[in-house]
C-alpha cells in the first residue's frame, strides 16, 4: 500500500483551471477599474459564495481530461480497491474545482469521493516552489490517522520541477506527465509496482532519514461527531513553513471548507516548450502580496 499523489490541472484535466479563473476575474477588475491600476492586494479572489463557486466552475467544466474521464476513474477506484491511498496536490487556490470536476467529469461517485484526500493551495511564489510541501502535509495527515501505507509515496505531474523535487528531496516515487503526450498513463502501474517491491521509504523534505522530522505537520486539534455526516476533524499546520502562504486546507472529499486561498491573484503559466511553470502577478508594480493565513479549515468525512 501507498500513497498516490496526483496533480490535477495540466495532469488530469487538459487544461489550468487556476489561471482561467484568476485571468476571468483579473479582467473583471481591470474592467472595474478602467483609470486605476489593479491592486493586488485589492484582487481578492471572491470565493465564499456558492454563486461565486458556480460562476467559477461554469468556465472551466468544459475542460477535457488527459488521457480520459473513464480511464482516471479506473485507475483511482483501483487505486482504491488495492488499498492504495489517493492524494490530489495541485498549485490551485480553487480546490472546490477539483472534487466537482472529479464528481461531474471523471465520475467518481460519492463513497469514493470520500477517500481521496484533498490538498490544494497556491504557494507565495510558484516558480520557485515544488510539491514537496503539499505531499508532506498529505502524508503527515495520513499519519495523524492512521492510514496505512508503508512509508511509500508516488507523485504524477506534469512539471519537471515538482517530480524532481519529489525524487531527490524526498524519495517518492514518481511518474512525469509528459505535456507532449499520454503515454505517461501506462507508466504509472508499472511505476507503482516498482516501488512497492523496493524499499524504497518517504523522507520529509531536509531530512536524511524516512519520516524523521515534522512529525506533526499537520495535527487534529478537535473532534466531533454527526449522526448523519460522521466525524469532523479540525486541523492546523505547525510545520515550519516553506511557504507563507501555506494554508491547513488538508481534507478527504465531498467536503467543502472555506477555500484557502492567497489572496493575491497570480497566474501559473507554462511556456511553450513546456519548461517549467512560472507565476506572474497581476499586479507587476505591486511590492507586495497579503500572505495572512487562512483559518484552519474543518475536515474531514470519512
Amino acid at each position: 500500500m501507498a500513497i498516490v499523489c496526483i496533480d490535477f490541472d495540466n495532469t488530469v484535466v487538459n487544461g489550468h483551471t487556476h489561471n482561467t479563473i484568476t485571468q476571468k476575474i483579473s479582467m473583471e477588475k481591470a474592467t472595474a477599474q478602467p483609470n486605476n491600476q489593479l491592486d493586488v492586494k485589492s484582487a481578492n479572489i471572491p470565493s465564499e459564495t456558492e454563486s461565486d463557486k458556480l460562476k467559477q466552475w461554469n468556465l472551466v467544466k468544459d475542460f477535457k481530461p488527459r488521457v480520459g474521464a473513464e480511464d482516471w476513474k479506473n485507475l483511482i477506484n483501483k487505486l482504491i480497491k488495492e488499498g492504495h491511498t489517493v492524494a490530489m496536490v495541485s498549485f490551485n487556490a480553487f480546490d472546490h474545482i477539483i472534487e466537482t470536476y472529479l464528481e461531474r467529469v471523471i465520475g467518481l461517485d460519492p463513497e469514493t469521493m470520500k477517500k481521496i484526500i484533498f490538498n490544494s493551495w497556491l504557494p507565495e511564489e510558484p516558480e520557485d516552489s515544488n510539491k514537496n510541501k503539499h505531499i508532506d502535509e498529505v502524508v503527515m495527515f495520513a499519519k495523524d490517522l492512521n492510514i496505512e501505507f508503508n512509508d511509500q509515496v508516488m507523485l504524477i505531474d506534469d512539471t519537471r520541477r515538482n517530480t524532481m523535487g519529489a525524487k531527490e528531496d524526498c524519495n517518492c516515487a514518481v511518474v512525469w506527465a509528459n505535456p507532449a503526450d499520454n503515454n505517461f498513463f501506462d507508466e504509472i502501474d508499472d511505476k507503482l509496482n516498482e516501488l512497492i517491491a523496493s524499499n524504497k521509504k518517504y523522507r520529509s523534505p531536509g531530512s536524511e532519514s524516512p519520516l524523521s522530522t515534522n512529525e506533526s505537520s499537520i495535527s487534529i486539534i478537535a473532534t466531533s461527531a454527526s449522526e448523519d455526516e460522521g466525524p469532523i476533524v479540525l486541523v492546523e499546520d505547525k510545520s515550519p513553513s516553506i511557504s507563507n502562504t501555506s494554508p491547513a486546507s488538508t481534507h478527504f472529499g465531498l467536503f467543502t471548507p472555506k477555500l484557502s486561498i492567497n489572496t493575491s491573484i497570480t497566474s501559473i503559466e507554462s511556456n511553450a516548450d513546456n519548461s517549467p511553470i512560472s507565476a506572474t502577478p497581476l499586479d507587476k508594480n505591486a511590492d507586495s502580496a497579503d500572505k495572512s493565513k487562512s483559518s484552519p479549515a474543518q475536515s474531514p468525512k470519512h
